[in-house]
């Protein structure tokens, strides 16, 4: 039977340098730019969108939200004027968020500084190998089939 003391040894590093990493990126965001992760995530989201929109409902499923927890968080940057809500012309139950300008400069600031700061937690890999090997089991362990 194999000695599992290194796979439990590597969920407990990858739980503390998740942890760690993500402190320092959520902080430098609302320091910087006045955001949190989870605001960050729905921006991005929906700057990556074709016409800068989703319904309320897809908009909570992609960030793995309850639809409460989404709409708290697009209170908030609705608040700030960086996206509105619309409702649908034909049903009136469905509600559109929509990216305004001012959403999209802040997010397209953000996500370059964000860029830099993954770059210097994460990188750069020791070798090509590690790259590679680190790369393949991510995406196994996320659940893709593949990477990229």
């Amino acid at each position: 039977m194999r000695d599992d003391t290194a796979i439990v040894d590597a969920w407990r590093l990858m739980v503390a340098a998740h942890d760690r990493v993500m402190k320092e990126l959520a902080a430098e965001l609302k320091d910087g730019y006045g955001i949190s992760i989870a605001e960050s995530d729905a921006l991005l989201r929906l700057s990556l969108t074709e016409g800068h929109r989703l319904k309320m409902t897809e908009l909570a499923n992609m960030m793995l939200y309850s639809s409460g927890a989404a709409t708290k968080i697009v209170d908030r940057l609705s608040d700030r004027g960086q996206v509105r809500r619309v409702h649908d012309k034909v049903d009136l139950r469905v509600v559109w968020v929509e990216l305004t300008d001012a959403g999209l400069e802040l997010i397209t600031r953000a996500r370059q500084a964000h860029r830099v700061g993954i770059l210097r937690e994460l990188g750069p890999f020791a070798s090509e190998s590690e790259e590679r090997h680190v790369l393949a089991f991510l995406s196994r362990l996320a659940g893709f089939p593949s990477w990229p």
